[in-house]
């Protein structure tokens, strides 16, 4: 429980907002903070895996270029071989 309301407490000034919006009674919101709260952090993964995602396909593409170029580079010694 300790890991959990520290998770809860980083989560709750995000979640306060929509709570009080939502939901006016304190069971509503307690449920509506695990839930709201879950919800953001999976966002925020699911964000971060694109992000993590889009710049490995970024640098897989940096990657291929010079594979690209280093036949050329063999090109060369071959002519003048």
């Amino acid at each position: 429980y300790g890991m959990g309301s520290s998770t809860k407490a980083s989560f709750t000034p995000f979640v306060d907002t929509r709570v009080y919006q939502t939901s006016p009674t304190d069971e509503d919101e307690d449920e509506d903070e695990e839930s709201s709260g879950n919800a953001l952090f999976t966002s925020e993964l699911l964000r971060q895996e694109q992000a993590k995602l889009n710049e490995a396909r970024k640098i897989s593409v940096v990657n291929v270029n010079p594979t690209n170029i280093r036949p050329h580079s063999d090109t060369p010694e071959i002519r003048k071989y």
